[in-house]
């Protein structure tokens, strides 16, 4: 799983730093400003839509938390990779904004995509650069589908070890496939996404505060042990 992770990133992160990059080309520098509006307030922060886009970092916590103890995991790399993702946020939000402006940006549903949609290139092979991006996202996409359903594995291999792991796959492969040919629309998608908000906000709060107790309680009880033998 890993190589095949390390595989997708570097054929696809290009295109996706290529569209970005020509994404630039109807930006109007003139919506910037205000750089920092009088009025603003912090009033996105318990917005479901914001609370939504968590999930690119619960999930990563929640991946941390079910990996071995034999495997290390170095914390300068793991915030090095969360502000890799940092810029695409800004530019996910930024770039609509500085192409259309603010009051026509928030009319679209997926405004990201309409933005890479009006870039022109008489040069390219192929009439719109979305296609590039799209493909890109379908190969993250089935990656993050790949770790999901190797986390779901592993809980409920936990909670029945008698089954073995190719039977317990298919069921929730199975089982998943039938929950997505059940979601009617994108509207139902959204408000199912509202509804799971406060688990996403439970793996990205609470679970790595147990864990940082736990494992602090660990450290202290150990080191009492060898101070008393």
């Amino acid at each position: 799983m890993a190589r095949t992770g390390v595989l997708l990133v570097i054929l696809f992160s290009f295109p996706i730093l290529f569209v970005l990059c020509l994404s630039f080309q109807n930006v109007d520098w003139y919506y910037l400003l205000p750089i920092i509006d009088r009025e603003q307030t912090f009033h996105f922060l318990i917005k479901p839509d914001f609370l939504v886009s968590l999930f690119v970092y619960a999930g990563g916590f929640f991946f941390l938390g079910l990996l071995p103890p034999s495997i290390h995991i170095s914390l300068k790399k793991m915030m090095l990779g969360c502000l890799l993702l940092l810029p695409m946020f800004l530019l996910s939000v930024y770039l609509p904004l500085l192409t259309f402006g603010q009051a026509t940006a928030e009319l679209y549903e997926f405004p990201m995509l309409m933005t890479i949609d009006t870039v022109n290139i008489t040069w390219l092979l192929f009439d719109r650069i979305t296609i590039f991006f799209l493909l890109s996202l379908m190969a993250f996409a089935m990656l993050y589908l790949g770790v999901t359903l190797w986390i779901l594995l592993t809980l409920t291999k936990r909670a029945i070890p008698v089954i073995p792991n190719l039977y317990l796959l298919i069921v929730l492969t199975a089982g998943l496939f039938a929950i997505s040919m059940a979601i009617p629309n994108w509207d139902f998608l959204k408000k199912l996404q509202g509804w799971i908000i406060p688990l996403r906000m439970y793996i990205f709060l609470i679970v790595p505060l147990i864990t940082f107790i736990i494992g602090w309680r660990h450290k202290h009880k150990a080191s009492r042990t060898t101070e008393v033998t």
